[in-house]
């Protein structure tokens, strides 16, 4: 049995989590917690599973999977973090209106100057900024305006009480949605297409070397020269013939190949689906995928907490 010490009494899954709790709790949802749970042997990052066992030390026999979801339902009750927000849009837009399938999802995904919280992957691109109520709008307009250039739709994501703040700083062409205390996205304002502005430059770069050869033997029968390297001018110059329409459905089609291994994790009936972003987010190798399940499936008092 492995134990952390620590002092903060956690509430019962059906109380409501004050700050500091929030945080404790929040802090499990982090790609190092899914990546231990891929290894062969845990690490030390794994220790911060002992806060699920003590949350579920009532029920000593619920999953680790179990516990997961309850420490999402507490903090969707009393924390908002960032990371409800994004596992609900990643819900909603991958499980809810399409299916892992025919949709994925990207994580913190850099775009220009700034890093993009979700972006949904199915017969476009979509975007989703995440203002919590701990955060402010102060980078929202150049945010918005990395977004605009590389993905066909954007939206804000926010809380009710500040989305029409939100709808009055972004421009018109952005999508603004309010997150309800029960998990229900509201559409305030629906997102128009971003096609026509953008750069294909922009998409180039949200690509990785082999993507960028792919895409381009596709649309010019690119062969890389091995004696020019990976021949970045070449590629980025012969990118940047491309319509804005057809670098956007190249880059599309790349894009979604790297969720590829977290199909199988996700569509698993025993998932949680409080770990849906975080799969995304921290993509493994089928290995790892199976030692995840094995592991959600284990009794979560595995692990607890001592004073």
């Amino acid at each position: 049995m492995n134990e952390l010490r620590y002092t903060t009494t956690l509430p019962d899954v059906d109380g409501t989590p004050n700050r500091t709790q929030g945080a404790l709790l929040a802090s499990v949802f982090s790609p190092v917690t899914l990546r231990e749970l891929s290894r062969e042997q845990f690490g030390g990052h794994a220790r911060r599973l002992a806060i699920l066992g003590e949350l579920v030390r009532s029920r000593p026999e619920a999953t680790l999977a179990e516990a997961f979801d309850a420490a999402r339902d507490l903090l969707a009750r009393g924390y908002r973090s960032e990371y409800v927000f994004k596992n609900d849009i990643v819900s909603r837009a991958v499980f809810g209106r399409h299916s892992p399938r025919t949709a994925s999802a990207l994580i913190e995904q850099p775009m220009g100057a700034s890093i993009a919280d979700v972006v949904v992957l199915n017969g476009t691109t979509t975007v989703y900024e995440v203002k919590t109520d701990l955060d402010d709008f102060t980078r929202l307009p150049a945010q918005l305006r990395d977004y605009r250039s590389r993905a066909e739709h954007v939206y804000v994501v926010t809380s009710v009480g500040r989305a029409a703040e939100a709808a009055a700083i972004a421009p018109d062409d952005v999508g603004v949605l309010a997150l309800r205390r029960r998990g229900n996205l509201s559409t305030i304002r629906q997102a128009s297409s971003n096609i026509g502005r953008l750069v294909p430059q922009h998409l180039f770069e949200l690509l990785r070397t082999p993507e960028r050869q792919d895409a381009l033997r596709i649309t010019h029968g690119y062969t890389p020269n091995p004696h020019q390297g990976h021949g970045w001018d070449e590629m980025q110059h012969l990118f940047a013939e491309l319509s804005p329409q057809i670098a956007h459905d190249r880059a599309l089609e790349q894009l979604r190949k790297r969720a590829k291994n977290v199909e199988h994790l996700v569509n698993s009936p025993t998932f949680p689906a409080s770990l849906r972003a975080l799969a995304y987010a921290a993509p493994t190798s089928a290995i790892g995928a199976r030692r995840i399940e094995h592991r959600l499936s284990q009794p979560a008092a595995t692990f607890r907490l001592v004073a």
